[in-house]
């Protein structure tokens, strides 16, 4: 096209000679200098480049500088050599699981420097779920995930019998874990263990065990409280401990919670692992908290009482209480606690039999 002066926009338009002689004027939407040609109308486009945003799932992906809103506007044109961040937000009840293209990988907002004529980028949202496994079985990694958050607690040891200590909790782990879809992972609940039997005109810890581990595949994994072992000796160590056991005082120790070690009496508690609840707090489908452990027993030989565990929505199995419904310990509550001792009766004499912790638990969300 040739290039139009000021001067030939005066021949077209002759209302503005004055002016546009010795100021400049616009014609047709375009800005003449006075008494110059304007090279500009000659001058070629500036080359643009395509990016495309392909969407899975149920979230939006927009754009800086702003173009994509997609949703709705899912392409767009911007000048070659563009550095462009996009940024997913998935909607309620879905998870934005990450970008698939060369340019841009991991769920960080992307940003892309637009360099050819076409570049695709692909945005993944699942929907939000959860598993929950009282008892072993599998999970299959569900599609366009990528990661999982895990809790594994093991399950809790068995108390002592007679004026011994309480059964500790199972540990509790926790992790984010990488995953690929499709893949059977095993997982494992550790089982309870078994509190120890009754003890006529003895003084023996008999038949007691620890809880069992549970486990995430080989990804993540938590042992067993332990049960004490030692007469007139600790509770149980593990997630929290056990409560120490008595050779005179009103009431043995309490079993620990939410990591803390139990309670002593004429013996110190089990260890616990530390605090445990700012993990719990990073799962948001379902609450996970620390329960309580369990109460020492009631007399002047009292057994110690079992370490908390981990309750789902407020609920989950309790560990046994010792046997004797008047003197003995109680069981802490909740997945993987630890069970209550039996206590002592110098009346019999009998050394009542331990309570069994809780089974352990798996849960998985993403």
């Amino acid at each position: 096209m040739r290039a139009r002066s000021c001067f030939a926009a005066i021949v077209l338009h002759v209302g503005w000679i004055v002016g546009c002689a010795t100021t400049g004027c616009t014609v047709d939407g375009v800005r003449f200098s006075a008494g110059q040609p304007d090279a500009g109308l000659d001058a070629p486009a500036p080359p643009r480049s395509s990016l495309a945003v392909t969407k899975v799932g149920d979230g939006t992906v927009t754009s800086s500088p702003a173009a994509i809103d997609c949703g709705t506007t899912c392409t767009s044109l911007f000048l070659t050599g563009t550095s462009v961040t996009l940024t997913a937000t998935p909607n309620a009840g879905s998870v934005f699981t990450g970008w698939s293209s060369a340019d841009c990988r991991g769920t960080a907002p992307c940003s892309v420097l637009l360099a050819g004529d076409t570049t695709t980028i692909t945005a993944t949202f699942v929907a939000r779920g959860s598993a929950t496994f009282a008892a072993s079985g599998e999970f299959t990694v569900p599609a366009g995930v990528a990661k999982v958050r895990v809790l594994a607690i093991g399950g809790g040891g068995g108390g002592a019998n007679g004026h011994q200590g309480g059964g500790g909790a199972g540990r509790v782990a926790t992790a984010v874990l990488d995953v690929t879809p499709g893949t059977v992972v095993p997982v494992t609940v550790g089982a309870p263990g078994l509190g120890a039997a009754a003890c006529d005109n003895c003084n023996d810890i008999l038949g007691n065990t620890a809880g069992g581990a549970s486990s995430f595949g080989a990804l993540l994994g938590a042992t067993g409280g332990s049960t004490p072992t030692v007469v007139n000796g600790p509770g149980g160590n593990g997630g929290s401990g056990g409560g120490g056991s008595c050779n005179s005082g009103p009431r043995g120790g309490a079993g620990g919670s939410a990591g803390a070690n139990g309670g002593a009496c004429s013996y110190q508690g089990g260890a616990g692992q530390g605090s445990f609840v700012a993990a719990l707090a990073d799962f948001t489908q379902h609450t996970l908290a620390a329960a309580p452990g369990g109460a020492g027993g009631a007399a002047s030989h009292a057994g110690g009482g079992g370490g908390g565990g981990v309750t789902l929505d407020s609920n989950g199995p309790n560990a046994s209480d010792g046997a004797s419904p008047t003197f003995s310990a109680k069981g802490g509550k909740g997945y993987g606690a630890g069970g209550g001792a039996g206590s002592y009766d110098g009346s019999n004499p009998v050394r009542f039999a331990g309570g069994n912790g809780a089974r352990g638990l798996v849960y998985v969300e993403w």
